[in-house]
């Protein structure tokens, strides 16, 4: 190569300083992800789930409260129907259990489809549920719930949010004996 000015030297020398720091950029970005740890992007929604009454009975209900929270920067939709639609939930882990079972649920209204909840950057909604134990939840323990829900923000297909696991406590309830 050819050089006719010290400015010519210069700017070859930028740029190539420029492609080993983009070259070492990619590189680490690389192995960092073949580490298994790779950095996400923060979700635009927050979901906390709250137990409103953290010991029952089995058979019972428990009340739920859950605050949906659009931490982003673009408006997020999210379809009523799918709201306390679908549930992941592990146990029982009892005192002397050092492990217990999964589950999960999903109940769907197709026809009441189409009536969007819209909440703007920085807007939150809470709303309420009562949560019915069946068969899963037949034994005394701790069970960890948590609510997993379909969102659009802006233009994106839909995204799914998990919540916060909550605990609720069963136990044998029955006539109190005198």
């Amino acid at each position: 190569m050819i050089f006719r000015s010290s400015e010519s030297k210069l700017r070859l020398i930028l740029v190539a300083v420029a492609a080993l720091t983009v070259g070492v950029s990619v590189s680490a970005g690389t192995r960092h992800q073949q580490n298994g740890d790779v950095t996400r992007a923060k979700a635009p929604v927050n979901l906390e789930l709250k137990v409103l009454n953290p010991t029952r009975c089995l058979g019972s209900a428990v009340g739920l409260e859950l605050e949906i929270q659009n931490v982003g920067a673009e408006e997020i939709r999210i379809d009523r129907a799918d709201l306390w639609a679908s549930f992941s939930y592990g146990g029982p882990i009892a005192p002397d259990a050092t492990s217990g079972r999964g589950g999960g649920e999903s109940s769907g209204c197709d026809h009441c489809r189409g009536n969007y909840l819209t909440l703007l950057p920085g807007v939150a909604y809470w709303d309420k549920h009562e949560f019915k134990f069946h068969e899963f939840f037949s034994r005394e323990g701790k069970y960890f719930i948590s609510i997993n829900l379909p969102y659009k923000s802006g233009n994106a297909d839909s995204s799914l949010a998990q919540s916060n696991q909550v605990m609720v406590e069963l136990y044998q309830c029955g006539a109190i004996q005198n």
